[in-house]
């Protein structure tokens, strides 16, 4: 996953730069050789630049487990769920169906992309983690996995994008997750995004992954910038 690790790579460098004083243009979005006349002539600057009581950061998401963030609410639904053996049937929006709906995933990525992948971990009890979506697993989960049916679920369409939800129904009994965890309308504890920073440093090789989100989080960067070049 290049591109988020780039992200994250391009936000530290950011914070460092600025912490030294370095300045960027004003209007980088909206000005006359910024990216809007680059990429989207026409577009309104107002859409975007528009005046909040707060920052921005905190409307956007986190994702507490390791699939696409289609299969997230699904996941949620089926973390409540009873699995007392039998059809399982997955009700959720159009787009989630469009790049997750793949009964047989044959690749860690068509794992990371199966609807009916990840619910049938989570029906195993537990949330998926990074070691859930490896060829070993993806052959053990096979059986769950064939009881898993997916359609499109119309009070999940009418809801998105401002509500990424799924159900999850067994036997007659359905759970409903309206949203998915890690939205600003589920957001996860504190306890949480630390846990999910020190399982992805852990897996990542980061030697120190507790001293790192304590210097992350104390907004320490020379600190940080010296474990980033240790």
């Amino acid at each position: 996953q290049l591109h988020a690790g780039h992200a994250a790579q391009v936000g530290v460098q950011s914070a460092l730069l600025s912490a030294q004083g370095f300045r960027g243009p004003l209007s980088i979005l909206e000005g006359e050789q910024g990216f809007f006349a680059a990429l989207c002539p026409g577009a309104d600057a107002r859409d975007v630049l528009f005046a909040s009581d707060g920052w921005l950061i905190h409307e956007t998401s986190l994702k507490p487990y390791p699939a696409c963030r289609h299969a997230h609410p699904a996941i949620d639904a089926a973390l409540m769920a009873d699995d007392t053996g039998g059809k399982v049937v997955v009700e959720t929006y159009a787009d989630a169906l469009k790049f997750c709906d793949r009964p047989d995933p044959e690749t860690v990525i068509d794992a990371k992309f199966s609807l009916q992948h990840s619910v049938a971990v989570a029906l195993s009890g537990r949330a998926p983690g990074l070691d859930d979506f490896d060829d070993d697993t993806v052959a053990r989960f096979a059986p769950t996995r064939a009881r898993v049916r997916v359609r499109q679920g119309e009070r999940f369409e009418r809801a998105y994008p401002a509500h990424y939800g799924a159900s999850v129904t067994i036997g007659g009994e359905t759970w409903v997750a309206e949203d998915a965890l890690g939205d600003p309308e589920r957001s996860m504890s504190a306890a949480d995004v630390r846990e999910k920073a020190r399982a992805l440093m852990a897996h990542g090789g980061v030697s120190e992954p507790d001293e790192m989100i304590e210097a992350v989080m104390s907004g320490e960067l020379a600190e940080i910038s010296r474990m980033l070049s240790a």
